[in-house]
């Protein structure tokens, strides 16, 4: 799974349903880590945070020069993180 904001119990204003679902992550990660202890057998069971990517939901309301100049500098393009995650 891969969490985002909301995942650490901060608010997400106006996007409730998006706060809620990185919410239940860790909780999920905790309860499949627990189910699947000493099953050798058993899948790996991962959570990944990519840190802050340039979506449209994070650059809503906020396309102000300085805003988008602060995002370039701390945030990765959606491309450039699915590239490192996987082939």
């Amino acid at each position: 799974t891969m969490d985002g904001a909301g995942s650490a119990q901060r608010a997400t204003a106006t996007f409730a349903a998006y706060g809620a679902s990185q919410a239940a992550l860790p909780q999920l990660l905790k309860t499949l880590l627990a189910e699947t202890k000493g099953d050798a057998d058993a899948v790996g069971v991962h959570l990944i945070s990519p840190g802050m990517v340039t979506t449209d939901l994070l650059l809503t309301g906020s396309k102000t020069r300085r805003v988008l100049k602060i995002f370039n500098v701390l945030a990765e393009r959606a491309e450039t993180v699915a590239a490192w995650m996987g082939p």
